[in-house]
Formats: C-alpha cells, structure tokens, sequence
C-alpha cells in the first residue's frame, strides 16, 4: 500500500572555476513516497548519501523537506524523514548534492 519511487533527474559533470580549475559532479534525487492504502501513515524514509574522508574532495547538499536526522547512531553518510502521509497522499524528497575536486584527480 505504500510505494517509493526514486529518480535521477539531473546529473551533469564537468569543469568549473574562476581562478583555479576544479572537476564537479552535481545530482538530483527524487524520491516520492505514496500512500495507497485508505489508512493514515507514519513513514520513516532513509536515503544515504555520500561523505568523503579526503580533504580534496568536498560534498555540498542540501534536501526538500529537510531531514530529521543526519548519521543516525553514529551510521555516516544517512539522512531521514519523518512523514506523515494520510490516505491517498503524495510526499516527494529532493536531495541536491556537488562533490568537486581539484583538476588531475580522478574520482572512482
């Protein structure tokens, strides 16, 4: 009775600077969350997103709604949402996230 559909609308990579040269990848999440059933819900949607442990590489988001809780229990690079999607209703998530890195690095 609920159903979660996710898609990549956006992703585009390439080069980007003013004054020094860098690489960036730049996507767009949607996920839509769907009450199908004829009861009211409490629903707890977990999306993981990514998280670097290298000083050169640098990760941007941002997410609409905003999350509730980022690395719950200390478990990095997860985000989630409290809904509350009443019979026949439709929530979409947008998470926009850049990761940029310094030209001549390869990212994998």
């Amino acid at each position: 009775g609920l159903r979660l559909s996710y898609a990549l609308p956006q992703k585009s990579q390439g080069d980007v600077g003013v004054f020094t040269s860098s690489n960036q990848l730049t996507e767009q999440v949607v996920m839509t969350v769907e009450n199908l059933t004829g009861q009211d819900w409490d629903v707890l949607v977990r999306e993981t997103f990514g998280y670097t442990e290298q000083e050169d590489l640098e990760i941007a988001f941002t997410a609409s709604p905003a999350f509730a809780r980022q690395n719950p229990d200390g478990q990095r690079g997860i985000l989630e949402w409290d809904l509350e999607l009443a019979s026949g209703d439709t929530q979409d998530i947008t998470l926009d996230y850049t990761l940029t890195w310094p030209e001549g690095y390869i990212l994998r």
